[in-house]
């Protein structure tokens, strides 16, 4: 096969994915789809397992963008790629005006009028990077070859963003959807060209940000020069990949929940679709803890109780590295979330633990609840992370992410469903007045202070070091005085000696 035809097919493959994902989006929501956002999500994750092995399945300018800068894209094939991507989303629109009717017309993101040009910008920035940043890592790093969950990973981000900061932004994340925009969605007004354009620069800049941070901490991922040396790893690189993780957690619960939300029915799902995506992306290089009850009940699998090579240990002071990181980047998404929401103060959402008719749970229950939600957090991360048994699976991350989902769903009403001390700082931000914003009028919150240093804070570290006791217990065969097989420690996404 010539270049010419193998750089045709991957056009090919680039023009209907991106029309397969534009006749979902401009259908689903010219319908308003109540699952509009799990479509979409859905509907890009499949298509890129249908494209992945041809073309890469950027399907978004962003990121082929990104690939470009990583070094992972040629320029020519960037090029053509972005021009099949900007003719398959009009093609894709097109096929949505074929069957729209007098009642049903296609739709498009359009930016919500509580929010101005600015925070859509911010909001579109960040959730192309977090895209981007996730289609680097889960596709193209050298932990990810073989590895089947790209697909969903880089899927259910855009999922997740979409529930989060879609009813603010319109939740594009991509320059070819914009385009969507310029279907006039009945005729009669004039086309918005003030969110096409916000689309493009936020989209591109999210792009183009991750990348270049992924050349400034990967340069081991890089393509080789001329010597064929791959330059060591950074010793920033761990702490930088668990702030971002930890950042896009808590921007997603800041914005999932936050007062401003249309409609809070599907945020744990959004929340949880965040962390699994970023334990996907991050967890083979610094862990992909984003939580310091995980990192807790880490250090005491990997550290404490031994059973592992010194190369594969989380030495005490990067376990603490790793805490002051979280907690910090907690902070930073909450004064960020502030920025994009609505509002003057805007309000973010927040676990907090409260009292009303309907809900008269103690604090000492909420204490128990967020220990035994994050014991079964901390148990799935150290078994389907860290145990030598299931080394080398591609399930992972789904295992972690979902476990928040099915916890938040069960018991989130209860003690507030943070799981995780960085989360728990969000509680700080709560009003001083919760009852006008409260959705229940008669609810008082209990004090955040006691909440995020005391429910939030002790809750997941109880239950963190109980899960890393009860490995040992059940794992006892890796704690032997056996050497440690070291292809399967290095195949561990939690205990990182090389990536």
């Amino acid at each position: 096969m010539t270049v010419a035809s193998e750089l045709a097919r991957k056009c090919t493959i680039e023009l209907l994915g991106t029309m397969f994902l534009c006749f979902t989006i401009s259908t689903s929501v010219g319908l308003s789809a109540a699952l509009t956002p799990v479509a979409i999500g859905s509907s890009l994750m499949c298509a890129i397992y249908f494209g992945g092995h041809i073309s890469g399945a950027h399907y978004n300018p962003a990121v082929s963008l990104a690939l470009l800068v990583r070094g992972a894209l040629p320029p020519l094939d960037f090029g053509c790629y972005v021009v099949a991507q900007l003719c398959g989303a009009l093609v894709g629109g097109g096929l949505s005006h074929v069957i729209s009717t007098e009642t049903t017309v296609p739709g498009h993101p359009a930016i919500s009028a509580s929010v101005n040009a600015g925070e859509a910008l911010l909001a579109e920035f960040i959730l192309t990077f977090a895209l981007a940043h996730v289609v680097i890592h889960t596709a193209t790093t050298s932990y990810a070859q073989g590895k089947s969950y790209y697909g969903l990973a880089i899927g259910f981000t855009v999922m997740s963003g979409a529930i989060s900061v879609g009813s603010f932004s319109g939740g594009c994340f991509n320059p070819a959807v914009a385009l969507l925009v310029l279907i006039n969605s009945d005729g009669s007004s004039a086309i918005n060209y003030g969110d096409l354009g916000v689309y493009f620069a936020g989209s591109l800049l999210g792009g183009l940000a991750a990348g270049t941070l992924f050349r400034l901490t990967h340069p081991h991922e890089l393509p080789r020069d001329s010597s064929g040396r791959a330059p060591d790893k950074p010793p920033y690189t761990d702490f930088v990949v668990e702030f971002i993780g930890t950042f896009l957690l808590c921007f997603t619960v800041a914005c999932a929940v936050a007062p401003a939300q249309v409609d809070t029915e599907l945020a744990a799902l959004s929340i949880g679709s965040m962390l699994m995506v970023n334990v996907f992306a991050g967890g083979p290089t610094s862990g992909g803890h984003y939580n310091p009850a995980v990192t807790f009940a880490a250090y005491l699998r990997l550290s404490v109780f031994g059973g592992c090579r010194p190369a594969t240990s989380l030495p005490l002071f990067k376990a603490v590295g790793y805490v002051a990181v979280q907690l910090a980047s907690a902070f930073a998404a909450a004064g960020v979330a502030m920025i994009v929401l609505p509002g003057t103060p805007a309000q973010i959402g927040f676990p907090i633990a409260h009292n009303g008719i309907d809900q008269p749970w103690s604090l000492s229950i909420a204490l128990v609840v967020e220990a035994v939600a994050t014991f079964f957090l901390a148990f799935v991360v150290l078994q389907v992370a860290t145990s030598t048994e299931t080394a080398g699976n591609s399930h992972f991350g789904l295992a972690i992410g979902f476990t928040v989902f099915v916890m938040a769903t069960a018991v989130g009403a209860i003690s507030g469903g943070a799981f995780n001390p960085a989360v728990g700082m969000l509680a700080l931000f709560a009003p001083d007045e919760p009852s006008i914003t409260a959705a229940d009028p008669t609810a008082t919150y209990e004090s955040k202070w006691v909440c995020a240093f005391g429910v939030y804070l002790f809750g997941p570290l109880i239950g963190g070091g109980l899960a890393a006791c009860v490995y040992r217990l059940t794992n006892h065969a890796e704690f032997s005085n056996q050497p440690a097989d070291d292809s399967a420690s290095e195949a561990t996404p939690l205990k990182t000696d090389k990536v």
